[in-house]
């Protein structure tokens, strides 16, 4: 008998025949989702045939117990059956399913490489994988379904996690002593639709109402309707405050429920939403008896006791609702490694919110638009983007054509008494931020945004230098706790309408469910400034409110690439202009936008990303394109890379003892607990560490952290000084207000 694995510790041993069958078998129950069932368990079957071979499974029995592995190949002959079979595209899967997609040039060099023990054992298995695979002549009229060779790529992603996923549970279930693995079975998505309808009405029902609410109600009961519409892909662009969030989930359940889709996936492009739509979500829908919502992303501490299934769940996605960042959801999309693709084959039959679209990366637009339209035409899913500022995508190229239904609030029965949003523009003469701070102050409460970090701390201690009330900053220099503490401050302030001013950068622009009477916005791109629009009078309950200020500091820095879009902005709104509210104008501005982009030009990171796909090269989608340069063979050119995340930064611990006794404006602050930090520099419980400190963490761009008057302040625990993954404690100041002071 031939075995897959060494014994457990029990003595259970796994007959490599049933751990192929059940691979087969689970990879083949995954793969139903997207039609490719027979596909899926041939490659389960052929994954690890290779193990039949004498040589293989003596030295299975020398390494038994140990930590060795048995270092013979055991993936070849599966390529080979393939190919004998006409399906040599699933070479590249077979031979990834340890190390991860490659290319076809990588899979046959190995091939090529191989050494006299590993052929000796090939040339062993070839005579002997049928009596472990069984007789495969019911595969041999299988053909790969897809004509589109982008279509292709991804549809053999989708095979490979269904392989890797099923691979792993049968493993791991042999090494439990389980008898076989068992995934979680389909949700009953009538039922939970029922349970979040009647959590939310009981919620809406507990808070003060608002002039709003018969819009929001309008907003959801089209989302209900809509979702009876037969699967493909939606657009919900309502105004902000409008409960997207609640609306898009109760279309997405009762969508699931009427059409038979398995799982709701929520991407959204910044973390603190993610984390709250999470929290919401989680209260609607599960119970003390039924966990239903997954949050995985970096900040998700799944280390502690009682979080077994947060942990389990994560790995695959095994789970009826996952919230998550468009970072890991595009990054397992476009990935290569078995750890990142695993999920990948959860989004087939299922519905993925886009929240919050207009923060997608332009730079990896194509490739993203193109592989969602192929999970709406080719792998079951429907795909709803959510934005009050919805990005013309149907004007790029992997859109044109594309079915859209839009999801359209019908008309109120009665007019609605709300205040509309005014705007003033305060161009010329440019004003200085400690004008801008001034003004603002005369409102009592009043949120100032502005394009970097720098100008928001410059106006929140002009405040504080005037002892004006409730002052506050929020920007990515403060600690995620201490944020998220602020904030929390900074809604009781509002709802108690006491005086409460915000400097911000940008990222209280979206999701984050703050009230002020009017908003200041540093002059940028007409989405963040109708972003930051959604932030004034939200509710309709400030008297006079609903004022949104747009200035040009004569003072104020702009980050790289905002002057095109500052410019384009003034091409069609502003004094004389169209008003930002303006969808006609908008379409324009982002037709216009599209065309100085060219985002897949010759050159560009797009253009190269898709090139790599029709040449299912996985390791220069992720890695980028190889160079030309003969002095460096191998080097790569990871700006044409897919990669979600530009800025490299570094994790930066804040310690208890920088961040002093007490907060600013009663914000309970407190560093990092020292135990946790000295567990950080520890290789051995490094990881644990990490995911417990995330909210004392600030992640730092690397032009930052290399500044001379930076570096000396951090002290590396994890990696080379100021190099990109490294982890360092700040040895300097925090100021309660601002955060590190950098300066």
């Amino acid at each position: 008998m031939a075995f897959a694995h060494s014994k457990t510790k029990r003595g259970k041993v796994h007959p490599l025949e049933v751990h192929l069958c059940e691979v087969g078998s689970l990879a083949a129950w995954f793969a139903v989702e997207f039609n490719c069932s027979d596909l899926a368990r041939l490659i389960g079957l052929l994954h690890d045939c290779g193990k039949c071979a004498v040589m293989w499974q003596e030295k299975l029995k020398i390494v038994s117990g140990t930590r060795e592995r048995v270092g013979i190949d055991h993936k070849t002959l599966g390529c080979e059956v393939a190919e004998r079979l006409g399906l040599g595209d699933l070479s590249i899967v077979l031979h990834g399913h340890h190390g991860g997609l490659t290319s076809p040039r990588s899979v046959n060099r190995s091939r090529e490489s191989l050494g006299r023990i590993d052929l000796e054992a090939l040339t062993d298995a070839r005579s002997r994988y049928t009596d472990v695979t069984g007789d495969l002549q019911w595969a041999e009229k299988l053909r790969l379904p897809w004509e589109n060779a982008h279509v292709k790529e991804m549809g053999l992603r989708l095979l490979f996690s269904a392989l890797v996923d099923a691979d792993f549970l049968d493993t791991a279930a042999h090494f439990a002593d389980k008898a076989k693995a068992t995934p979680m079975a389909h949700a009953d998505f009538d039922r939970l639709l029922r349970r979040f309808a009647k959590a939310r009405d009981a919620k809406l029902a507990d808070r003060e109402s608002s002039p709003r609410d018969p819009e929001r109600q309008a907003v959801y009961a089209a989302c209900l309707e809509a979702a009876a519409s037969a699967p493909g892909s939606y657009r919900l662009s309502v105004g902000t405050g409008l409960g997207k969030t609640y609306s898009s989930m109760g279309f997405a359940l009762r969508h699931a429920a009427l059409h038979g889709k398995r799982r709701v996936v929520v991407a959204v492009p910044w973390k603190t939403v993610t984390e709250q739509n999470a929290e919401e979500y989680r209260d609607l829908l599960d119970t003390v008896d039924e966990r239903v919502v997954l949050e995985h992303h970096s900040g998700v501490d799944m280390e502690g006791a009682g979080l077994r299934w947060e942990r389990e769940a994560a790995e695959n996605w095994d789970a009826p609702v996952v919230v998550t960042t468009t970072v890991r959801l595009f990054e397992s999309m476009f990935g290569r490694t078995a750890s990142a693709t695993r999920r990948l084959h959860r989004l087939a039959n299922s519905i993925i919110i886009l929240d919050e679209v207009q923060g997608l990366p332009y730079r990896l637009l194509v490739p993203i638009l193109d592989a969602l339209r192929s999970f709406v035409e080719h792998f079951n899913a429907t795909v709803l983007l959510c934005s009050a500022t919805q990005p013309e995508f149907w004007s790029l190229k992997p859109f044109r054509g594309l079915p859209v239904t839009d999801i359209r609030p019908k008309p109120l029965a009665s007019h609605v008494d709300t205040n509309p949003i005014r705007y003033e523009w305060w161009l010329d003469p440019k004003p200085r931020l400690s004008q801008v701070a001034a003004r603002a102050a005369e409102h009592g409460s009043a949120l100032v945004v502005t394009n970097t970090i720098a100008d928001a701390a410059t106006v929140a201690k002009a405040w504080d230098a005037a002892d004006r009330e409730g002052v506050f900053h929020l920007s990515t220099l403060l600690m995620p706790g201490h944020r998220l503490e602020a904030m929390k401050l900074i809604k009781q302030r509002l709802d108690e309408k006491v005086p409460t001013l915000v400097a911000s950068t940008p990222l209280i622009e979206a999701g984050v469910n703050l009230d002020f009477p009017v908003v200041f916005r540093a002059m940028t791109s007409i989405d963040s400034i109708l972003q930051a629009a959604g932030r004034a009078d939200r509710e309709r309950r400030w008297v006079g409110g609903g004022l949104v200020v747009v200035f040009d500091p004569l003072d104020g820095g702009k980050p790289a690439g905002l002057g095109k879009l500052i410019g384009l902005t003034l091409d069609y709104f502003g004094p004389g202009l169209a008003d930002p509210d303006s969808t006609e104008a908008q379409a324009d501005y982002w037709n216009e936008l599209w065309d100085e982009l060219n985002l897949d030009g010759p050159g560009s990171a797009a253009a190269a990303i898709q090139q790599a796909r029709l040449d299912l090269d996985y390791e220069a989608v992720t890695l980028g394109p190889l160079t030309k340069d003969r002095d460096k063979p191998g080097l790569r050119d990871r700006s044409r890379a897919f990669k979600m995340i530009e800025d490299e930064t570094i994790a930066v611990i804040v310690p208890g003892l920088s961040v002093g006794p007490s907060g600013h404006n009663g914000v309970p602050l407190q560093g990092a607990p020292a135990e946790l930090v000295k567990r950080a520099a520890d290789p051995g419980k490094s990881r644990a560490a990490m995911r417990k400190l995330q909210p004392y963490i600030v992640n730092l761009s690397l032009s930052r952290a290399q500044k001379d008057t930076v570096k000396p302040r951090l002290k590396t625990i994890i990696g080379e000084p100021a190099r990109p993954g490294s982890v360092a404690v700040w040895q300097g100041t925090y100021n309660p207000l601002t955060g590190l002071e950098i300066e």
